[in-house]
């Protein structure tokens, strides 16, 4: 089904179940979650396997804010 949904759709890279296990991370980590709960969330058991996202990260931290950006 999910091939299905993949060719339907026009994309030509390899798509599998741990393709969306990337996604998510990356858009997690894009998004200003912390790398330590995005590793926790994922499962990995060392920080070093879950900064491996980062280099694929179109905003690398975007949404970071400083409290003095605050009030």
């Amino acid at each position: 089904m999910l091939q299905r949904a993949v060719r339907l759709s026009g994309i030509l890279k390899h798509v599998g179940c741990h393709t969306f296990l990337h996604c998510f991370t990356t858009h997690l980590l894009e998004s200003g979650v912390d790398i330590r709960t995005v590793q926790e969330s994922i499962g990995h058991k060392d920080v070093k396997t879950t900064m491996i996202y980062t280099h694929v990260m179109q905003k690398p931290g975007i949404d970071i804010r400083s409290p003095l950006d605050e009030g």
